[in-house]
């Protein structure tokens, strides 16, 4: 067996060189429609498809960018795109939240690619367009610090903040003697505030039996905080509890009405009486299954069958070599043997029963008239 060829090794890289040109060029071709489309999804959900996989428009964007590397081999250099697209992002994107116990996991710098635990949650909000004037001021300086460290990450930050494997919507916490909580991060669009307020607790909320229509809200009521809303216990996992979106009040929430199924005759069939007919005349119904007793008497009949066609045959044999040695003593002339040969060979007729001569039939009313 031929040893196998070692592949080339693909060297590192260098992403920030000249001032993270190649950076700058990935990113230019991550905005591109067709490569955006495919890889985060389209932005107009009446946009067709292409049709291709995040790999081959992984390697496509290699191929314009790198392309000495990637003529050395497309599948290495297409991941590591994808690769740089995915880890660079999540390591300065780490700074910006904290895990469930309040200590924030930036220290692991080293590991890119490690996902935030699934019991962490956002310590603030930054939209997509970067911060802004209800922005906390520590969230600002971390902006300022990340962007001074890796200048593309605000277009970066455009492209994958609003993503749900980035960014978590909801997180679930574990197991504790109080019960699970679920704590929904989101930015009130009446808040004003630029500090975080402590979490609330909020009980379950009162929900009307039939669909009101909802009251406005007055301009006395408190806007709604910036940090989570935790529901805790059964109030969580309320099967009764009514969806809403971020900054609708919870009192006096419309209840959805469910609609009953729409259901629709069926269309009217086209094929004629006839055609029915005739189709049904067609059938030919399937024959009764066999018992096992009647298998084995078909079975029996044809082996009897096969003897006495065969012992017929052998018969038959016998008596033409007779006629055969008669012929040669001289007992049958030519004619005759020809005559017994055909009545040998033809098939031989039943005989019907003859009648009792009309002597024989007055001899027996005699013999029962006592």
């Amino acid at each position: 067996m031929p040893p196998k060829k070692s592949k080339t090794k693909i060297p590192e890289i260098p992403w920030a060189d000249n001032e993270n040109l190649l950076t700058w060029a990935l990113l230019t071709e991550l905005e591109v429609d067709k490569n955006y489309k495919v890889i985060f999804g389209k932005k107009d959900k009446n946009e067709n498809t292409s049709g291709e996989t995040k790999v081959t428009v992984f390697k496509r964007i290699g191929e314009k960018i790198l392309p000495e590397l990637f003529a050395v081999d497309p599948t290495v250099i297409g991941d590591r795109v994808k690769s740089k697209v995915e880890s660079t992002y999540r390591k300065h994107h780490r700074k910006l939240w904290q895990t469930g116990g309040g200590v924030r996991a930036d220290g692991d710098d080293d590991e890119p690619s490690q996902e935030p635990s699934q019991e962490g949650a956002l310590d603030f909000y930054i939209p997509p367009t970067g911060p802004d004037e209800s922005t906390p001021a520590v969230a600002k300086n971390l902006w300022e610090q990340i962007e001074k460290e890796f200048p593309p990450f605000p277009r970066l930050h455009v492209i994958l903040s609003t993503r749900p494997n980035v960014v978590p919507i909801v997180v679930t916490t574990a197991l504790v003697p109080e019960g699970h909580s679920s704590v929904t991060w989101y930015q009130s669009p009446g808040d004003s505030s630029t500090e975080p307020r402590a979490h609330e607790t909020l009980s379950q909320p009162t929900l009307p039996s039939q669909p009101t229509s909802p009251q406005p809200v007055l301009a006395s009521q408190p806007a709604l905080p910036t940090q989570p809303a935790v529901l805790t216990g059964a109030s969580a996992m309320s099967p009764g509890a009514v969806l809403r979106t971020f900054g609708t009040p919870l009192i006096n929430t419309p209840a959805i009405p469910t609609l009953p199924p729409q259901t629709r005759a069926p269309k009217p069939s086209t094929v004629s009486q006839e055609s029915l007919e005739k189709a049904r005349a067609l059938i030919q119904k399937a024959p009764a299954k066999r018992s096992l007793g009647e298998t084995l008497l078909d079975i029996q009949r044809e082996n009897l069958e096969a003897l006495r066609s065969k012992a017929t045959e052998e018969l038959a044999i016998k008596k033409r070599g007779q006629l055969i040695e008669e012929l040669k003593l001289g007992i049958w002339s030519r004619e005759e043997y020809i005559e017994k040969i055909s009545e040998l060979e033809s098939p031989q007729k039943r005989q019907k029963r003859a009648y009792s001569p009309e002597w024989d039939m007055g001899r027996m009313d005699n013999d029962f008239n006592f």
